[in-house]
């Protein structure tokens, strides 16, 4: 935990008001610390693309369920306050690549508008799932 925070610090210095450890960490149920690193670079990288249209990270589907192997993909839903242009999505498409082969596994990120999520949250199935079996990562404040 304290790699964990002291990695947060470093990337967002004094931007930083409060860390709210939850999830597996708090309940110390990582058992490679690779996977925090992990969790620190996807935050870290999608909030350098992404910046203050993020409002909101999510992990979903097996690994949010605690269901997954080896060979599951690792599924994120970014929830954007607006839509992104053209120059965003292609550096946002290099640098999910660059994440998939330097941790060998497959991240299925998708983006979501905040509107859309608000709208159709308790209607379309998918959205649902996202909502109902979610671990938000990180959240604007």
């Amino acid at each position: 935990k304290e790699e964990l925070i002291a990695g947060l610090l470093k990337i967002f210095g004094n931007n930083i008001s409060m860390i709210i450890l939850y999830g597996s960490v708090a309940r110390n149920e990582y058992t490679d610390e690779s996977d925090i690193v992990m969790k620190e670079e996807l935050i870290a990288g999608l909030l350098k693309i992404f910046g203050n249209n993020i409002s909101m990270i999510i992990l979903y589907g097996s690994v949010a369920r605690n269901e997954y192997t080896d060979e599951s993909d690792i599924d994120i839903a970014i929830i954007l306050k607006n839509e992104i242009d053209n120059k965003t999505k292609e550096q946002f498409i290099n640098w999910s690549a660059d994440m998939d082969i330097r941790y060998d596994r497959v991240f299925s990120i998708i983006d979501i508008k905040e509107s859309n999520i608000q709208k159709w949250g308790d209607s379309l199935p998918f959205y649902r799932n996202v909502k109902k079996e979610g671990i938000v990562l990180w959240k604007a404040a």
